[in-house]
């Protein structure tokens, strides 16, 4: 009898368990199916849409056709809140955010789609103030002009990660650099006139983790290297690149020599041309590196100018900076542009970190080779570091699980327990070059707590649900 007994309850407790188990299947079907539609509606109005004032609209519809407060800005950025829940009045407040960019219109739609399920199945909750913000043209407009008191509370998490189940932590900061300096031009000595030309290249943005050939500065080098070996030349013109946060597409230099040095100057560009291409072709197949002689121009630029310009070339950082040994780059500079047009030297420089004790160290250095070259410089910051939530050593051995400080920032330890605990997985952190809202966000309101929770399209449901049990939570 007793072994019946105990029979029956083992069989009730398989059945129990496949009855939940059962119910949780169709719960995430139905989340699924809620999610897949808010993604196709959001995703169709970013692609049919002339600018972002056509999503502003689409959000505040969708609000007051759910009966939730909304409100909106000249700045296209849309507003809605939720208050807490009957004895959850005292629980941290929330901000989630999303940020509306027409340049990756399938993210924005994950992202608001995510919200919008979250605002109507939320449970048991601390006030929730759910923000969308524009990003027109990469320059994060929305955030940074919201009314600061929208950035009021106590957590703020963005939805603009898109690595699955991870954290981002932390992002860098930009500065770029204007360094110029009156030339002189005189008349050529030398008879024969090359031009050096790198063209064809991607013009990839300098977060792009594969490594990408900087035109300027390999013009740059071959001429350092063509004077330690004796090359005598003047330099009529050195020219290339736009944008300081993408490396440039083209560079050209060209250059006066002696007939005597032809020969040594072929066998060093020759040399270059193919230590270049074995390194780049893979990822920059259209890459071009030639060496062309040309019609002697009326003037080039004195001697004093040319050897500071190829000093400071030669000194002058690029590319990254500092590396930990799991391959992460802590910071990095970019030359973006470089020109010698009418009397004046002018180069522009991007440095990112994401220490700002790393980028003040860059500042030195380039403030050092400026004053050895003669050539002026100032610096604007672009955009600035994000750090607040963790205390990092950024040395060669760093380790970013081992930088995070947890009681710097309580909702990286809440989510990392809620994600354990939801898949049995543990938490990714990570940090950008690039630039995100919550760096805004952190400069904005020093005391709030900021994430950027990734969520993906394949484990869209988990993610949702993760959200919507850290919202859950009473206490962080």
């Amino acid at each position: 009898m007793k072994r019946k007994i105990s029979y029956f309850l083992v069989l009730l407790l398989i059945l129990q368990a496949l009855i939940l188990s059962g119910c949780n299947s169709i719960e995430d079907d139905n989340t699924q199916t809620v999610l897949n539609e808010n993604y196709t509606s959001v995703l169709g109005v970013l692609q049919n849409s002339q600018d972002l004032s056509e999503m502003q609209t689409y959000l505040i519809k969708w609000a007051n056709k759910n009966d939730i407060r909304v409100s909106h800005d000249k700045y296209d950025n849309v507003i809605m809140s939720i208050s807490a829940s009957e004895g959850y009045e005292k629980t941290p407040s929330t901000i989630l955010h999303a940020t509306i960019s027409p340049k990756s219109p399938e993210n924005t739609a994950n992202a608001v789609a995510v919200m919008q399920y979250i605002i109507k199945n939320v449970a048991d909750h601390g006030f929730i103030r759910f923000i969308f913000t524009a990003d027109s043209d990469n320059s994060q407009e929305g955030i940074k002009y919201i009314k600061k008191s929208y950035l009021y509370g106590d957590n703020f998490i963005s939805l603009d990660n898109f690595i699955d189940n991870s954290l981002l932590i932390a992002s860098a900061g930009a500065d770029v650099y204007t360094m110029t300096r009156n030339i002189k031009r005189v008349k050529p000595s030398y008879p024969i006139t090359y031009e050096i030309s790198l063209q064809g290249l991607s013009g990839a943005s300098i977060t792009d983790e594969t490594t990408r050939p900087n035109p300027i500065t390999i013009i740059g080098d071959l001429l350092a290297s063509a004077k330690s070996n004796g090359v005598l030349m003047e330099i009529a013109s050195f020219d290339g690149g736009t944008d300081t946060a993408n490396y440039p597409s083209r560079a050209s230099a060209t250059i006066l020599i002696n007939q005597n040095d032809v020969n040594k100057l072929t066998r060093l560009v020759e040399k270059n041309q193919e230590r270049m291409y074995n390194r780049y072709s893979p990822e920059e197949p259209d890459f071009t590196y030639t060496l062309t002689e040309v019609q002697r121009p009326d003037s080039v630029l004195s001697f004093d100018d040319s050897s500071k310009l190829i000093s400071f070339l030669y000194a002058c950082i690029n590319g990254n900076y500092l590396k930990n040994d799991d391959g992460e780059i802590i910071a990095k500079s970019n030359i973006g542009k470089i020109s010698t047009e009418a009397n004046l030297l002018e180069i522009l420089i991007e440095s990112r970190s994401k220490s700002s004790a790393v980028l003040e160290e860059m500042n030195t250095l380039f403030e050092t080779v400026c004053g050895l070259c003669d050539i002026s410089y100032n610096k604007k910051q672009i955009y600035p570091v994000w750090e607040n939530n963790a205390r990092f050593s950024y040395d060669e051995n760093s380790d970013i699980k081992e930088d995070v400080d947890l009681s710097a920032n309580p909702i990286v330890a809440s989510f990392s327990e809620i994600i354990k605990e939801y898949s049995g997985q543990t938490l990714k952190y990570t940090r950008t070059l690039n630039y995100t809202a919550n760096a805004i966000v952190a400069s904005r309101n020093p005391d709030i707590n900021t994430v950027c929770f990734g969520i993906s399209p394949d484990n869209i449901v988990d993610q949702t649900n993760i959200l919507l049990n850290f919202l859950a939570v009473k206490t962080i």
